[in-house]
């Protein structure tokens, strides 16, 4: 007789703890578990003891869980006598200074947009000429078919007698015995070894959107031509994160005095 009320006062407690957990549920349903569990004997008390760990593992919120996927029950209560705080209105605050996008100091295109016909009823348009009889909007974005830019050079070379040889001038808008600009060169080196784009996207990006046929190898050979040039100012770079007093690593490379330097994960490929 003694078990038998020990064990209705371990299902008592335990279904107090579930109804802690979960409100909702009433007397008679907390009434009819009790029953269903004294008749299960020790397997039901041991399902009864699971799942009140489940639940309470399930519904203690973490400190990274969203405020919106905690029950109202399990949020702790706000603290009374403290005015409501106003929730401030979307937008540009009432005395602040205005930010907008800028007007352009250039026009690259014209077009004029005027209806034969109303849109609403199809009657004919007389002609207004008054002063608000004509809206400028200005819209900025990306020509549709942006391609290459092709410049052929011309290069005089002339007899030098001091030197017995042939001198020509440099041309400094691309590597030696490179046919790709550095502005190309080093935007996709940026995209792949900075932002991690894969070759695929590039090419990708570059074939489709920029209509300028490149391939994988023709890529990575300019890309390690760019790793020599560089790799006298990465070794520059070591040496000043060596002796910095101030050092932050983060995800995006290296950070000496306030700079961040993504050349490490470049020249060290």
């Amino acid at each position: 007789m003694n078990m038998e009320k020990h064990r209705s006062a371990i299902v008592a407690q335990i279904l107090r703890e579930i109804l802690r957990l979960d409100p909702t549920l009433g007397d008679e349903q907390t009434r009819l578990l009790s029953q269903r569990f004294l008749a299960g004997g020790e397997e039901a008390l041991l399902f009864l003891f699971l799942e009140i760990l489940r639940r309470v593992n399930k519904s203690t919120p973490s400190p990274s869980t969203p405020s919106g996927m905690i029950p109202p029950h399990l949020k702790a209560s706000k603290p009374t006598g403290k005015k409501p705080r106003k929730k401030k209105k979307a937008g540009g605050q009432l005395g602040h200074p205005d930010h907008h996008r800028s007007q352009p100091d250039h026009i690259d295109r014209r077009e004029e947009h005027r209806l034969d016909r109303c849109p609403n009823c199809g009657g004919p348009l007389p002609r207004c000429n008054g002063p608000k009889s004509v809206r400028i909007r200005i819209i900025e974005d990306l020509p549709a078919e942006a391609g290459p830019e092709i410049t052929e050079h011309l290069i005089h070379r002339d007899y030098c007698p001091r030197c017995r040889k042939l001198v020509e001038p440099p041309v400094a808008d691309a590597l030696t015995h490179s046919r790709i600009g550095h502005r190309l060169l080093v935007l996709t080196a940026y995209w792949h070894y900075a932002l991690g784009m894969t070759l695929a996207q590039i090419l990708e990006t570059l074939n489709y959107h920029l209509h300028f046929p490149w391939s994988k190898g023709g890529m990575i050979r300019p890309w390690h031509a760019l790793r020599q040039i560089l790799l006298l100012w990465y070794e520059t770079l070591i040496a000043e994160i060596r002796h910095s007093a101030v050092l932050h690593a983060d995800e995006t490379g290296w950070r000496v005095n306030g700079v961040t330097h993504w050349l490490w994960c470049f020249t060290t490929e």
